[in-house]
């Protein structure tokens, strides 16, 4: 219900949405349309938005420096998995973390989302030229 809702959203406005909130403004009518009390969270509707092969996520990061442990992924609350080198003396570096579900990744210095911009898959905007 979620997925069919974010696509009239986006063929109804005939461009993606450029953040996460826009998105959800635009569905939750839609989705209130079939069931009057529906609630959906913005958090919510991204991770279920993240696997529909119709719909394509663009993250954008900005580098905040922390010292709180990384555990689980900032876009869709996977388990993340260590990036570990092998050091010349055998030993082993961790560089930084991926997630196995969405294309997050960090160093050490830490990548935070900070806007999402929802598309359609396979509808790239025609340049100029």
């Amino acid at each position: 219900m979620v997925r069919a809702a974010a696509l009239r959203a986006l063929r109804r406005a005939g461009r993606p949405f450029e953040s996460q909130a826009a998105l959800r403004r635009a569905m939750l009518p839609l989705l209130r349309e079939e069931e009057r009390r529906f609630a959906l969270g913005g958090a919510r509707m991204r991770r279920l938005l993240l696997d529909s092969p119709a719909l394509r996520l663009e993250v954008h990061y900005a580098k905040r420096p922390t010292d709180r442990p990384i555990d689980r992924c900032p876009v869709c609350r996977s388990d993340l998995v260590p990036i570990r080198n092998r050091t010349l003396t055998g030993g082993v570096v961790t560089l930084g973390f991926r997630c196995g579900r969405c294309q997050y990744w960090t160093h050490l210095e830490r990548r935070v989302p900070v806007r999402y911009r929802f598309l359609r898959a396979g509808v790239r905007r025609a340049r100029p030229g």
